[in-house]
């Protein structure tokens, strides 16, 4: 017994025509979750660079300050991804990418603590040379400016005083916004070629 199929054509197409018009509708919503993944992953390399990566960690406060945000306003989806807290961390994370010369603002000199005056991690134990009771100053063999302090028998140096220091480019950030600025572009590229897709 023979089997009769009938395909109508015009169905379908008005079939495919709603999937694409529902598709495209969630498109937005779609584009959003890419974002959110996206951003999460630039946050995590971001903080792997700062703390090992790239750059050492010291305090941690750089790493501790990297955030990521997701807006969408109606069709429109922003991601923003670096150090968006305003504080110390913020002031002090550009010089790193770009690289730079640091002068004083309100002394001579900088005070660049030495072993002494540092912690384990290599952060200064002291906001100012002020701190250290009996410091005093004496030029080096090599001709540096230090603070030092007398300790048993000797002098132990806690400070030298630079007028300006230069901080090498260690970009921790660039290659990871180029990551993800490729990975969004063709996560949203392949999103298209769907709804496209289904309008062919």
């Amino acid at each position: 017994m023979p089997v009769e199929i009938k395909i109508d054509a015009k169905e379908l197409k008005r079939a495919a025509v709603a999937l694409r018009q529902r598709a495209a509708g969630k498109l937005p919503q779609a584009l959003e979750g890419l974002m959110r993944r996206e951003m999460q992953l630039a946050d995590r390399e971001l903080v792997l660079n700062l703390t090992g990566r790239v750059l050492n960690r010291r305090t941690g406060s750089l790493a501790r300050s990297v955030r990521h945000e997701v807006r969408r306003t109606g069709d429109r989806v922003t991601g923003t991804v670096g150090i968006l807290q305003p504080g110390p961390a913020q002031r002090y994370a550009g010089i790193h990418i770009t690289g730079g010369v640091i002068r004083p603002r309100t002394a001579r000199m900088l005070a660049i603590p030495l072993p002494a005056a540092q912690t384990a991690a290599g952060v200064s134990r002291f906001s100012s040379p002020r701190q250290v009771e009996g410091l005093f100053a004496i030029r080096s063999k090599a001709g540096n400016l230090l603070l030092v302090k007398r300790s048993g028998q000797g002098i132990t140096p806690f400070f030298v005083l630079k007028s300006q220091v230069t901080i090498p480019k260690r970009d921790y950030f660039t290659p990871v916004r180029n990551t993800a600025v490729r990975r969004v572009t063709e996560g949203a590229r392949d999103l298209l070629a769907g709804i496209v897709s289904l309008k062919e």
